[in-house]
């Protein structure tokens, strides 16, 4: 409103002035009366492909957006876990829930998140059968095999001493202690390294 005021006239001239506020439609190809613009981006919901915003600018709705702060148009989510691969730290899954994903991990079936592996072989020690390694491959771990060098998988101990036949210079004992073999000495119960006898017999 103006007010025009004549000095000579006690009774002033009151001017009114018409203001008209003049509004855009946000969708003005789609009847929204209520104009709904949730992200404010100034396209109304309606006719707005991502109304409730798109922060990662890769023209998927936030609320849809397997990974809405990184910008990942395919949503590619190969675990199916509702992350998308790219923000997923386990994007092929995580089956014993370690924290590690399948395609690394050294046991996807056992979980062991320290992913230790003492001979090195690829198997995670908590699913590995011979876990310390099995140097002559006859199916027995390093550390309990009485024969680490040479296979011997039925692991066969005659004489109980600790070190299986097939590696044993005295596999039926050696009761003497005289690097004889009991089978093979002369004298088993007398120490005797020479196996020395005088009187043998020649054929």
């Amino acid at each position: 409103m103006m007010v025009w005021v004549n000095a000579c006239d006690l009774t002033p001239t009151v001017m009114m002035i018409q203001t008209r506020l003049i509004t855009y439609d946000n969708c003005p190809a789609i009847a929204n009366t209520d104009q709904l613009d949730t992200d404010t981006d100034g396209a109304g919901d309606v006719c707005d492909s991502t109304p409730n915003g798109d922060d990662d600018s890769d023209t998927v709705d936030n609320l849809a957006d397997n990974c809405p702060a990184i910008s990942n148009t395919d949503q590619l989510d190969t675990d199916t876990d509702g992350a998308g691969d790219v923000c997923d730290s386990t994007p092929n899954g995580d089956d014993d829930s370690d924290t590690v994903d399948n395609l690394a991990d050294n046991c996807p079936a056992i979980a062991n998140t320290d992913q230790l592996d003492t001979d090195t072989d690829g198997a995670g020690d908590l699913c590995d059968s011979t876990p310390n390694g099995d140097d002559d491959s006859d199916t027995v771990d390093n550390l309990a095999d009485n024969c680490p060098a040479i296979s011997n998988t039925d692991q066969l101990d005659t004489d109980t001493d600790g070190a299986g036949d097939v590696c044993d210079s005295t596999p039926n004992g050696d009761d003497d202690s005289d690097t004889v073999d009991n089978l093979a000495d002369n004298c088993p119960a007398i120490a005797n390294t020479d196996q020395l006898d005088t009187d043998k017999m020649v054929w």
